[in-house]
């Protein structure tokens, strides 16, 4: 069975064309995020990685990642992809 999901993992730097610049991590009681940003070899694009997950692990509840050319296209749509990213919101049962 295929899965659907994107992982962070599934979304990590390609060793050949990308360099990790910076990575963070915050926990809290009910989550731990995880942010990775990558930036071409040729320096021609960055890409930011944020992974929401349970604190056992054992469940990604999110994945959201961006890629843009220069700073300038980051805050171009910096305010459009922060509702995006609240936009989206996990229901249970």
């Amino acid at each position: 069975m295929k899965r659907l999901v994107a992982l962070a993992e599934d979304l990590e730097r390609a060793p050949s064309t990308e360099t990790l610049i910076a990575s963070a991590e915050a926990k809290s009681k009910s989550r731990i995020v995880t942010w990775h940003t990558y930036q071409s070899c040729d320096k021609s694009y960055t890409r930011s990685i944020e992974e929401t997950r349970t604190p056992d692990g054992l469940c990604v509840t999110r994945v959201v990642a961006i890629k843009y050319k220069d700073a300038a296209a980051l805050a171009k749509y910096k305010a459009d992809y922060a509702a995006f990213k609240t936009s989206h919101e996990a229901y249970t049962n």
